[in-house]
């Protein structure tokens, strides 16, 4: 039988739209039918097949061998011919570890993984503590402020920053760009801003190779040192190329990522008063209360793979060379693994074993850090302003994405300290 064939006969799910208003909203409920009803389907109108329970995820998201994330996110369609011309101005093609599977799966994240040891993560501390309250410094006094593009979306930038060894001051330009290289890799823009958008990831290449180079000159304790390839006096198994490409996604998926949680869990306490009062009655509830955060309301739905065979999964074949989008959310939401799923409870005994930061070869590299700064963040806000509540005069605005869960603004008000 054909792969055509066995997909007119597979289970579907006729709702499944995560770009339909009402499902950008709230995904959950559908996600519960899916588990309930078919748990592994065909989806015509994206053309991939869905994985939405928590074994399965789980199960799907370790089996890189069949599972495989080359190509798995690739959504850009035909390039014009003028946004090919300004593209060729940059560093070449290279891989991306997020899209590779071993054996260049494996070299470029030993490469990365030495900035993110226990011992460096524990460095960072202080000084993210410090960016979390230099922030809060410039808003206090208002009593109220977007807690996306005045806090949160700032403090992530200059973390990364931080984490990289790049001025701070440089870091909304590189959010700029980076936006752009989404925007790009997304193929919705006209040509004029595809154009646009090629060029702001040509100049984001050649910004994080003179920031390698001068690694190059002069070695630091930082991500970028760690990425510096051998032939450029480095230890890290990657080309140039790699190490600027693989940089610029890091800071995009780590801005975008966290960002995004904070976002999320803040909704959940600011709409679940008596949690946020449990919280603001024992602090040290902070890091349980981050997992179930993290559980309820993920920031990433899920992510791609694509078949290297026919697969099996929950009795249901998959096709080889199938594209397959593993619903982390969903699991996350999985009745069998979590009770009362949809009730939100920062005291849940095993909030920490949801899917948000995925399993496997491909688990999130800056998990230990997202948790820290989830923290610092979540303290000094709550320590700091005062009945910190949503706005009641501006609703929050969600982003509308197939896979990435937040908002765009966050308005919140507090009660400022009279002058």
């Amino acid at each position: 039988m054909t792969a055509k064939a066995r997909q007119s006969i597979a289970p579907v799910c006729p709702h499944f739209d995560p770009l339909a208003p009402a499902q950008n909203a709230n995904p959950y409920p559908v996600y519960a039918e899916m588990r309930r009803e078919s748990p592994v389907f065909y989806s015509p109108l994206y053309d991939m097949w869905v994985v939405t329970r928590y074994a399965d995820v789980a199960a799907v998201l370790k089996n890189h061998a069949v599972f495989s994330s080359v190509g798995s996110m690739q959504t850009t369609p035909h390039l014009p011919a003028s946004v090919s011309a300004v593209l060729a101005n940059g560093l070449g093609a290279a891989q991306l570890m997020v899209e590779s599977d071993p054996p260049d799966h494996t070299r470029m994240r030993a490469a990365v993984n030495k900035a993110f040891t226990p011992q460096r993560i524990s460095q960072l501390e202080p000084r993210i503590r410090q960016i979390a309250d230099e922030l809060i410094d410039s808003i206090v006094a208002d009593g109220r402020a977007d807690l996306i593009h005045q806090f949160g979306s700032p403090f992530q930038g200059l973390v990364i920053c931080e984490l990289f060894g790049i001025p701070g001051s440089h870091s909304e330009q590189i959010k700029r760009w980076t936006d752009d290289w989404v925007e790009m890799l997304s193929g919705g823009a006209n040509e004029e801003r595809m154009v646009e958008c090629a060029q702001a990831f040509v100049e984001c290449q050649h910004y994080f190779l003179e920031q390698l180079r001068e690694r190059q000159a002069e070695p630091r304790e930082d991500l970028l040192t760690a990425m510096l390839p051998i032939n450029m006096g480095g230890t890290a198994s990657m080309n140039a190329a790699e190490a600027a490409y693989n940089a610029l996604d890091l800071v995009a998926a780590g801005h975008e990522t966290t960002t995004n949680a904070l976002s999320n869990g803040l909704i959940q306490l600011f709409t679940h008063p008596d949690q946020l009062d449990l919280l603001l009655s024992d602090l040290s509830l902070i890091p349980n209360a981050i997992e179930e955060m993290l559980r309820i309301d993920t920031s990433v739905l899920g992510l791609f793979r694509v078949t290297t065979s026919d697969a099996e999964v929950s009795g249901v074949t998959i096709p080889a060379q199938s594209r397959v989008f593993v619903a982390y959310g969903s699991g996350s939401h999985d009745e069998e693994r979590f009770e009362e799923p949809e009730r939100f409870d920062i005291r849940r005994a095993n909030a920490r074993e949801h899917l948000a930061f995925a399993r496997g070869i491909h688990v999130c590299i800056g998990a230990a850090l997202a948790r820290m700064e989830l923290r610092i963040a979540l303290e000094r806000l709550l320590t700091r302003l005062p009945n910190l509540r949503l706005d009641p005069d501006a609703a929050p605005q969600r982003l509308e994405h197939f896979w990435t869960r937040g908002y765009k603004t966050l308005p919140a008000i507090w009660d400022a300290p009279s002058s």
